[in-house]
């Protein structure tokens, strides 16, 4: 039996061990989530940019060359812009993680998009009504941050109920029992083999 003094430096050593080994798989976690996280948004980013392109460049463009009315061109404009920017994210950004139907997500995908709307829309109401601010610098200040907190909604909202993660591999589902041999790995003229364990003997294969 140990003495009392080396009992307790072994038990400090094994808790520094098992501190040590949680902060490496926190670590491992986070690394791993930063480097999903990371590239889906800045794919996400420049789906957005082309889809704002296409909604504003298309507005103008039905308005002043076409000759369209203002609330037709801006709402054709805005509908192309939510396709490309669907088409994007689900076939680029997202591509990697779950999909359950092109109309399931078409639909989240609207629905999302009218909350992050109304989330700006209430950033100006807020700022213009409740506050009383009219100007030309606050408004710009608060669709700007309407804007910026509507497209962390939008990103968020995307990852977490239309493009899910993909759920993992069970671990050790494609390995071969032991003992048993694997009939589809067999070659062409090769003989499978039985093995017969008996107590007291060898294992023989016949």
């Amino acid at each position: 039996m140990l003495p009392r003094p080396c009992r307790d430096n072994v038990a400090t050593g094994a808790l520094a061990e098992a501190e040590d080994g949680a902060g490496l798989r926190l670590t491992d976690r986070l690394i791993s989530w930063l480097s999903q996280l990371i590239p889906e948004f800045a794919k996400f980013a420049v789906v957005g940019s082309v889809a704002f392109v296409v909604a504003d460049g298309g507005s103008n463009v039905l308005r002043f060359q076409v000759g369209l009315d203002p609330l037709t061109s801006n709402a054709i404009a805005t509908i192309a812009g939510m396709v490309v920017a669907f088409v994007g994210n689900r076939y680029w950004t997202f591509r990697s993680r779950q999909h359950r139907g092109v109309s399931r997500e078409g639909i989240l995908f609207f629905v999302f998009n009218v909350a992050a709307l109304l989330i700006q829309l209430a950033c100006i109401a807020f700022t213009t009504y409740a506050l009383g601010l009219t100007g030309k610098l606050p408004y710009n200040i608060a669709l700007i941050l309407g804007i910026g907190v509507g497209t962390l909604f939008r990103f968020w909202s995307y990852r977490k109920w239309i493009w899910r993660r993909s759920a993992p591999a069970p671990v050790g589902a494609s390995q071969a029992k032991p003992g048993i041999e694997d009939h589809n790995d067999r070659g062409p003229g090769r003989r499978a083999r039985s093995i017969s364990v008996t107590p007291g003997s060898d294992v023989t294969g016949r």
